[in-house]
């Protein structure tokens, strides 16, 4: 995770990466509450990538013996300008905890709690429970709730409006969390129960329709807005 603080008064806005997924949420404060002191509220810009390796970029990850970071192959093979020069305005962590798939890591982000809280320890899969015979007991398939206190409804709360844009794998299809304006987000494009949007063209609504997600895949080509409103149906 990289957090920066940017330029633009008064917004806060969310990254985050996975794959070829991209996720952004953008906070801004709603015209009813710009008042003057809206002006001084810090911008934050928070990437979330996912399955990114510590040689995946030129800016080195691995430290050596005295804590320093050190450069393997692979960091002069990849050209990362942005990274570089974030790493270098910013702060980095060398001692985190932080789980290796993503539907725990994004529940953690937006709650604020660790996977053995919120019990989402594992990826969700969209389509069925995916613990298996020995996976952990009592855990929380179904992700994302209503229930969970979030920094996007916080924000709301704040005056902020939210977007999020991108993958969403808050909770498998049907429940709650497969739409991630659950967690408090105004908007959101593209995201779904799935590791990745419905559609990556905007001329499909990004897999969404007019009233959020759609059923497993999307649209895969243009339709008429009938068949929006169909599936919109079909979700309700």
């Amino acid at each position: 995770m990289i957090f920066m603080q940017s330029g633009w008064p008064g917004r806060i806005a969310l990254a985050s990466l996975a794959g070829f997924s991209l996720s952004i949420t953008l906070a801004q404060p709603s015209g009813a509450d710009r008042s003057p002191g809206t002006a001084d509220r810090p911008n934050i810009l928070v990437v979330l990538v996912d399955d990114f390796g510590v040689m995946d970029s030129s800016v080195p990850f691995l430290l050596d013996a005295n804590g320093q970071p050190e450069r393997h192959p692979l960091n002069d093979r990849y050209r990362t300008p942005n990274l570089e020069r974030l790493a270098g305005q910013g702060v980095r962590f060398s001692n985190f905890l932080a789980m290796s798939v993503c539907s725990p890591s994004r529940i953690s982000l937006l709650t604020g709690q660790t996977s053995a809280r919120h019990r989402t320890t594992n990826w969700i899969q969209p389509e069925k429970n995916n613990a298996g015979e020995f996976g952990p007991r009592d855990w929380n398939w179904q992700g994302m709730s209503a229930d969970h206190v979030s920094l996007p409804r916080l924000l709301q709360a704040a005056g902020y409006h939210t977007i999020q844009i991108g993958k969403g794998h808050l909770g498998p299809f049907g429940s709650a969390g497969a739409d991630p304006r659950i967690a408090g987000f105004d908007v959101s494009v593209g995201g779904s129960a799935m590791g990745q949007p419905g559609s990556y063209f905007s001329r499909d609504r990004f897999g969404n329709g007019p009233n959020g997600p759609l059923p497993r895949g999307g649209l895969t080509k243009r339709e008429p807005e009938a068949q929006y409103q169909k599936a919109d149906s079909t979700i309700e």
